[in-house]
């Protein structure tokens, strides 16, 4: 279960950077995004349709990007302490099962924080 949520999270933080990618690979198309998301004059009627509402959601979730960003980083030095922390038994049985467990917790650290990586690039 772990590994198909991480696998998830990794899908869509590499779909998050392609889109980014693909926005400002162009100076028209950044032009355009950016125009789009920060037009002026949105009444509540103008959010009816679903790409009118994306417009009125984007410019709340690029202002809470900062925090997500920050909760994400938290949340990986978490996990990267939870990894250091696990102690490595002698046996040779048990060494290999508290290394894996180790790896866990590392990995899950690693994924949160590719992820606040990405949120800190859609910031700027």
């Amino acid at each position: 279960m772990i590994d198909a949520l991480k696998m998830i999270g990794a899908l869509l933080c590499g779909a998050a950077l392609l889109f980014l990618v693909y926005v400002h690979s162009d100076e028209q198309r950044n032009h355009d995004f950016t125009t789009w998301v920060n037009s002026e004059g949105q009444s509540a009627d103008s959010c009816s349709s679903i790409g009118e509402g994306l417009r009125c959601v984007i410019p709340a979730a690029k202002g809470a990007l900062p925090y997500l960003s920050i909760l994400s980083s938290l949340i990986a030095a978490g996990f990267g302490i939870r990894a250091a922390t696990i102690t490595i038994r002698n046996s040779i049985d048990d060494f290999i099962s508290d290394l894996t467990r180790q790896g866990r917790w590392a990995s899950m650290a690693a994924v949160a924080a590719s992820l606040s990586v990405i949120l800190q690039g859609g910031t700027g």
